[in-house]
């Protein structure tokens, strides 16, 4: 999971100032707060999601389990569909942009969910499973540019970038739904094992 949504996020990360300056022909220079409109929306998703979230689990209204599939699935409906969408704006302006917005802005419901997984199952050994997963999460970054630029390369055309959306769309859809089918939230019984016997000693 963690691999295929930063394959989305660091595609739509490096390569999104060009698709506004090639294909809907924004200047570079001027447009930096619409450059950065998508990520403070995805802050703002993170935020609130997250504490809507944190409150039905101390209310033990959800499992953890049900809660972070939810929000998986929630967010790779609407980031995964406004991703194909960008690709059939054309030159649209703002309807692209608003598509973009919204599909960087439902990739907070994973930030806030499936990305901190690693807390949820095991807490002791969190900082070393995330250093794990995010070290293999970095190859898309360089995987990611580079598959932009090979189908982009002397093509900025709409249909290119429609393919690089696409690709990017079911790229993040395969990994949540891998993540969907194995995922348990429970505690992990090798978590408790060596804080219980610290205990007893």
């Amino acid at each position: 999971m963690h691999i295929c949504y930063n394959f989305t996020y660091y595609t739509l990360l490096t390569s999104l100032p060009t698709y506004f300056s090639t294909i809907l022909k924004f200047d570079l220079q001027q447009s930096g707060f619409t450059f950065a409109l998508p990520y403070c929306v995805q802050f703002l998703v993170t935020i609130i999601v997250g504490q809507i979230v944190d409150r039905l689990r101390v209310r033990k209204t959800f499992s953890i389990t049900t809660l972070r599939k939810t929000q998986t699935i929630i967010g790779t409906i609407g980031a995964c569909g406004f991703l194909i969408a960008i690709g059939y704006m054309g030159c649209d302006r703002f309807r692209a942009v608003i598509c973009c917005v919204l599909a960087v802005g439902f990739l907070g419901f994973h930030t806030c969910g499936a990305i901190i997984s690693h807390l949820d199952v095991a807490s002791n050994y969190a900082g070393t499973i995330v250093g794990i997963t995010n070290s293999l999460a970095t190859i898309p970054g360089f995987v990611g540019p580079y598959v932009v630029g090979a189908i982009t390369k002397n093509n900025q055309t709409v249909e290119a970038w429609r393919l690089i959306f696409n690709i990017s769309a079911g790229i993040g859809a395969f990994g949540s739904l891998v993540y969907c089918i194995f995922f348990n939230g429970e505690e992990q019984s090798w978590n408790r094992i060596e804080h219980e016997n610290d205990t007893i000693e």
